[in-house]
């Protein structure tokens, strides 16, 4: 069964929700206002005594408490319903939707105008005016069976993360204020409970609050601790998880930080030689760094829907906005933010490239299709940053690289110390722009890892680097950014201030694959992610402003490939064996003489080997030129 979709039931819903919400807050406050009357007046005139004296102590530790996690859950509540008020309109204009029934009226609408087009071909003159109305007829037909289809599937996008275990929060919460409304003050002062409260609120802990699985990691990582440490490890845990929920986590993201807990803490408190306790304050500094181990534990296990993901990760944690330049901007003052360095062989990339191919592999506009597909297209330039960050500080297992070692000779090692294998066969025509007169490339790609078959958490060619050949040094438009930072640690963005040479390391930048790229012969794209390529990295939404001036025709334009009419052949596409025949053939010659022999590669390649796939590289054209 399809998505569904009725304004009329939506309102209800709102407004019942609403009201729950309402009253059960009106009766939190009332108990909250009694417990703050009576703390305060316990020990003045007419208040004073064991009796009073006790019941000031139950409310102040015992109810207050109460009824500020109860707090908590409406403040999570009320979050969401804002959330879902806030996307209601943009589809409830609509009425009622279907999507079963709009697919259907789809498939028939565009069957009719199928129909319609050829009848027009063949039709005299006189009657293609009637035919051609009725064909636009049916085109605005379809123009709003698609717009009523794409607002359906956007809010259901936004709104089914929403919620999560809400029925389970109401009842308990509705068992712990029904048990409360219960509760009697006696009239010597002391306060009579309810026989329900003490079992209603041990659910509501369990349930909303996870009290169970937060004593497990406790009495796990602190088994010979005192009671006293216990206690405060618990309170600091019960405090995490209730930040967590309203960061936007849901419960399998927060059952995935506690495990984790359980998992580490003692083997790595023990490593770093710190306590368990130290060692937790760590894990939750962590937690925010967005690709992070821990970080993209929670990820994983996280049971939003892919689209809610993305948006929870981007816009709610990470603050994402698009400036006036078209500039996606990360502020750095948020309580979340992306680790600076994140090595290439991080599980968090796949997890990053798998939920976008969920979110938007099956919409024919791709990552084109809305303002998040947008900002993700634009994020992909932060993930390029971290891992060449982490390359360029990399000194290898035993800290001996040089300091002069260059960014490619760093990679180099990182790929040898974790048995990496790099994809040099992909073009690279698109990092070699020039201005002028195009000569050769002096750009290689170098992407990671090689080649992998899985059909879920696929790394092939993920990770990307552009490199100078002769220099072995990075090219990345992050050479240019890194040097104009705000005070806020944002971009400025402004394209007035960037250089030529700024400009023209930012149009032959690295960047991200979302999809998996064919690549040379022997690569394998698995069937899951088939085209991706194609629709989340090739077709894109637009590029910020100052890479649109870099990259546009009378700036730093590509060479079209040799099978297309130009004159562009790559110089690496087997890795080290081409770039020492590159770079000894070179030695000691000026451009001219360089650029005739490329030429002469160029005219070889035309002639032998007619498809840039199965393109040899420059070793192979000296070994067999003649």
């Amino acid at each position: 069964m399809g998505l569904i979709y009725d304004s009329g039931d939506s309102a209800q819903f709102m407004s019942g929700l609403n009201a729950i919400i309402n009253n059960m807050r009106m009766a939190v406050d009332s108990f909250n206002q009694a417990c703050n009357y009576l703390t305060s007046t316990v020990g003045t005139f007419g208040m004073q005594g064991k009796a009073y004296e006790a019941g000031g102590d139950l409310f102040a530790g015992t109810i207050q408490p109460v009824l500020q996690d109860l707090n908590f859950v409406l403040d999570d509540l009320s979050t969401d319903l804002m959330t879902y008020s806030g996307a209601d309109p943009e589809v409830a204009q609509y009425g009622y939707l279907d999507e079963e029934m709009l697919n259907q009226v789809l498939t028939s609408l565009k069957q009719e105008k199928v129909l319609y087009e050829s009848v027009i071909l063949i039709s005299p003159s006189s009657l293609k005016r009637t035919f051609e109305t009725s064909l636009n007829h049916i085109n605005s037909a379809i123009k709003k069976a698609e717009d009523e289809l794409q607002a359906l599937h956007d809010f259901d996008n936004i709104t089914s993360g929403l919620f999560q275990s809400a029925d389970r929060s109401l009842n308990s919460l509705a068992a712990v204020v029904g048990a409360l409304m219960g509760s009697s003050i006696n009239p010597d002062g002391t306060i009579k409970m309810s026989v329900k409260f003490k079992a209603a609120y041990a659910k509501f802990d369990n349930d909303v609050l996870m009290a169970g699985s937060i004593n497990q990691v406790v009495e796990k990582v602190l088994e010979k601790g005192s009671a006293s440490d216990k206690q405060t490890l618990r309170e600091q845990l019960k405090a995490e998880v209730k930040d967590l929920r309203l960061d936007g986590w849901d419960r399998a993201a927060i059952k995935a930080y506690l495990a984790y807990l359980g998992r580490y803490t003692l083997k790595d408190a023990q490593s770093d030689q710190v306590t368990p306790q130290q060692k937790i304050k760590s894990y939750w500094r962590s937690v925010h760094n967005v690709g992070s181990k821990i970080y993209t534990s929670l990820f994983n296990a996280s049971r939003l829907k892919p689209y809610a993901k993305l948006n929870l990760l981007l816009n709610r944690q990470l603050g994402g906005y698009i400036d006036q330049n078209g500039f996606l901007q990360l502020p750095a003052n948020r309580k979340y933010h992306l680790k600076a360095q994140i090595s290439p062989t991080s599980s968090f990339f796949p997890a990053m490239r798998d939920t976008v191919v969920a979110a938007y592999k099956n919409n024919s506009k791709g990552l084109k299709a809305d303002s998040l597909g947008q900002e993700l297209h634009l994020f992909r330039s932060y993930l390029d940053r971290s891992y060449l960050n982490y390359i360029r500080q990399y000194d290898g297992l035993k800290h001996d690289l040089p300091a002069e070692a260059t960014d490619y000779q760093r990679l180099q090692q990182f790929m040898k110390d974790h048995h990496l294998e790099a994809d040099y066969s992909t073009g690279a025509n698109y990092h070699n722009r020039y201005q002028g007169t195009f000569t050769y490339p002096e750009n290689m790609k170098v992407q990671l890892m090689k080649d992998s078959t899985a059909k879920t958490k696929n790394d092939g060619r993920m990770i990307e680097f552009i490199v100078n050949i002769q220099n072995g040094s990075f090219v990345s438009e992050w050479n240019a950014y890194d040097q104009h930072l705000n005070a806020d640690g944002t971009v400025n963005s402004d394209p007035s201030i960037y250089s030529n040479q700024e400009q023209e390391m930012i149009a032959n930048t690295e960047s991200f694959n979302y999809g998996v790229p064919s690549g040379g012969q022997g690569n394998h794209v698995p069937s899951t992610y088939y085209k991706t390529h194609q629709n989340l990295d090739v077709s894109h939404p637009k590029d910020p402003e100052i890479r649109q001036q870099a990259t546009a025709k009378n700036k730093f334009k590509s060479e079209a490939d040799y099978d297309k009419g130009g004159d562009y052949v790559d110089i690496v596409k087997n890795g080290e064996k081409d770039i020492k025949s590159w770079d000894d053939y070179i030695k000691h010659k000026d451009n001219r003489s360089i650029s005739n022999e490329y030429n002469k590669y160029v005219a070889w390649t035309k002639k032998y080997h007619q498809y840039p796939n199965y393109q040899p590289g420059f070793s192979y054209y000296l070994e067999h030129q003649n």
